[in-house]
């Protein structure tokens, strides 16, 4: 917009350009220096970003002024968001700079820009893979998270700033994961971009540098990244009616990490669920036998939810077996915290340890749930590493427990106090247990909490290490 200020108290509009949409955005709106006026040329550099049929847009926009009268002259399309940009006008190059590249253009004729060079500065790498010589790698090109641009390269192992790949394949995938299965096959997977199912890419390691595709294959089912965490069983329908932030089984904390999950045997397994989601409680897993790469196959599908069960929680991989967690919220200790301060140490749920042995991928074998201390997250052999949410002094706190598998039982042998709030993500690495967790719980006093003044949203977050390297005494050791 235009304005005439000779009077200051009363600005008076002269002209105005509306760029983009009712979605747009500018860094002009909270960083004034990413706004130019070139004073003696009579322009106006304007970055913006819109949505496009493609997805999300970034630009630049160039204008001219006079005394009363704006003109837009030209668009120019950028990768990322432009943070500066300037004119060189005894040349007429205009520069263009975001996190991702910098851009030099010809302006000498306004109305038609001609782009001189791009430099990437950042490249959007979603995966990298060493693979003897070579690295693959998966990069997002278009730095949009909704309709992503992505390209498979291959890159010299021992220069990976190279400035070109040794080859490269543009894929249509949303959601992508590149699975290394052995020394000469790899996967990659992900949604289908033009509809929610899953595809998945066998390629063959054995032609690198060259990017050979063995096979590629659609199925018939949607990823599932989150587990549903609604009430199944009729005689549950009073905790329905609760504040969901009383029940943390209906959270949806520590999300499935991985997708697909890698057997020893070379199958991959997927958490799923049917692509019309028809059932949303009908989390599956789906094991596909990569046995002939060029044509993937569904061999098996094992349910997952269980109806009699309130929850289950992401599932994970050890050996030739996947496991997953099932719960149900305690009905009595939920009665018990309803009708009292809180100040008991009251388990929320009970967790039960669900295993499928997946050395036959045809004929997976199911054992019966047996009763866990917590949400496992992760399986060693016969030790069990799982996190355990508690109603304690009117908040959740959490556990960190290792427990030890013995036939038909798991026998807790330690456990640590993690702190207040909830896990939102889990990992073990290196004898060392990684956890984020989100303190932005719903707290309150004495049931039922009816003020505002009894709940809080903390909104924050804290990394907990535990030492797992002597099962019998865990140790925190980053707080």
């Amino acid at each position: 917009m235009l304005y005439d200020v000779s009077n200051p108290s009363s600005p008076a509009e002269l002209d105005r350009v509306v760029l983009g949409e009712s979605s747009s955005s500018s860094a002009a709106n909270y960083d004034e220096k990413s706004l130019k006026i070139i004073s003696g040329a009579k322009l106006i550099l304007m970055p913006f970003d819109t949505w496009g049929k493609d997805g999300g847009e970034n630009h630049l926009e160039l204008l001219s002024y006079s005394e009363n009268k704006l003109t837009d002259l030209a668009t120019i399309n950028h990768r990322g968001t432009a943070l500066r940009s300037d004119v060189e006008s005894a040349k007429n190059i205009l520069w263009i700079l975001s996190q991702q590249a910098l851009q030099t253009l010809n302006i000498s004729e306004v109305n038609t820009p001609r782009q001189l060079a791009m430099i990437p500065l950042a490249d959007n790498v979603i995966a990298w893979k060493n693979i003897g010589d070579y690295g693959l790698r998966l990069i997002i090109e278009n730095d949009d998270y909704r309709h992503p641009k992505l390209t498979l390269q291959v890159i010299p192992f021992d220069s990976p700033n190279a400035p070109s790949p040794l080859a490269s394949l543009s894929m249509e995938l949303f959601r992508p994961k590149l699975t290394i299965v052995n020394s000469e096959l790899a996967v990659i997977s992900g949604t289908s971009r033009n509809s929610s199912k899953v595809k998945v890419y066998t390629i063959d390691l054995k032609s690198l540098p060259d990017i050979s595709i063995l096979g590629e294959k659609e199925f018939d089912f949607t990823l599932l990244d989150y587990w549903p965490m609604y009430p199944v069983r009729e005689d549950y329908r009073l905790f329905s009616a609760m504040p969901a932030y009383i029940i943390p089984p209906y959270r949806g904390w520590l999300n499935q990490q991985e997708n697909p999950l890698l057997l020893e045997n070379g199958t991959i397994g997927f958490v799923c669920r049917n692509s019309d989601w028809s059932d949303y409680k009908d989390v599956k897993l789906k094991l596909v036998s990569l046995k002939d790469p060029a044509s993937p196959a569904i061999v098996s599908s094992i349910d997952l939810y269980k109806k009699q069960f309130d929850q289950t929680a992401r599932a994970g991989v050890s050996g030739n077996s996947i496991f997953c967690t099932l719960g149900e919220p305690d009905q009595m200790n939920i009665l018990r915290i309803l009708s009292s301060s809180g100040n008991s140490k009251l388990p929320l749920a009970r967790y039960y340890l669900k295993l499928i042995d997946c050395s036959d991928p045809k004929n997976p074998s199911v054992r019966e749930p047996l009763n866990a201390p917590g949400i496992t997250i992760a399986m060693k052999d016969d030790l069990i590493f799982t996190i355990d949410p508690q109603w304690q002094d009117n908040k959740i706190n959490s556990w960190f427990c290792c427990g030890k598998l013995q036939g038909k039982k798991v026998t807790l042998l330690s456990k640590v106090k993690i702190g207040e709030g909830l896990p939102n993500s889990a990992d073990i690495v290196n004898k060392t247990a990684a956890i984020i967790m989100e303190e932005s719980n719903w707290y309150g006093g004495p049931i039922p909490l009816k003020t505002s003044d009894t709940q809080c949203d903390a909104g924050s977050f804290k990394f907990v290490g535990i030492d797992v390297s002597e099962p019998a005494n865990l140790v925190k050791v980053i707080d």
